[in-house]
């Protein structure tokens, strides 16, 4: 199963519209796992159209998103546990419990997003991985990234894909 992992989409409030090569990612995914900051709810629509949708809303999301999708989801894929969320963040010590916390749960993937910077790391037991901001390159020299994750059996491979840069007018 190939799932696309999006974040920090900011369509409305920082781009007028996502990168074509998304779309392309989002067609051929079987699921699609989106982290939050849509930030207009006729692209969260037309997103969850497009494909089987797992989502949390973001902390620029309207009230309208926030009530589509919560802030915090479980999702078990071909037997891996997955905690979707928008903000994982906090000093190392929290996190590492926060971590080990979902560990004890059964997950053992915590997707995010809300730093628009890509991450794969490890701590407590967890992957996190974060796809980056595929509609808002400040962080990230207008850069734009979002993730494949693959799954089958119980594990797992992720990749990045870049999805080209801003245009700056």
């Amino acid at each position: 199963m190939n799932i696309a992992v999006i974040s920090d989409t900011h369509i409305g409030d920082r781009t007028q519209d996502v990168p074509e090569p998304l779309w392309d990612m989002v067609a051929h995914a079987d699921a699609c796992f989106h982290l939050g900051d849509f930030t207009d709810e006729a692209f969260a629509r037309q997103l969850r159209r497009a494909n089987r949708l797992f989502a949390v809303s973001g902390n620029a999301d309207p009230y309208s998103i926030r009530s589509m999708f919560p802030a915090v989801r479980v999702v078990e894929l071909e037997g891996v546990r997955f905690a979707l969320m928008h903000r994982f963040a906090g000093p190392w010590a929290a996190a590492q419990l926060r971590a080990a916390n979902y560990r004890a749960t059964g997950v053992s993937v915590i997707c995010f997003g809300h730093t628009h910077n890509p991450e794969n790391t490890s701590i407590a037991g967890v992957r996190l991985l974060n796809p980056g901001s595929a509609g808002d390159g400040r962080r990230t020299r207008g850069r734009f990234t979002a993730g494949m994750l693959q799954v089958e059996n119980g594990r797992f491979k992720w990749e990045l894909w870049p999805l080209g840069r801003e245009v700056f007018v």
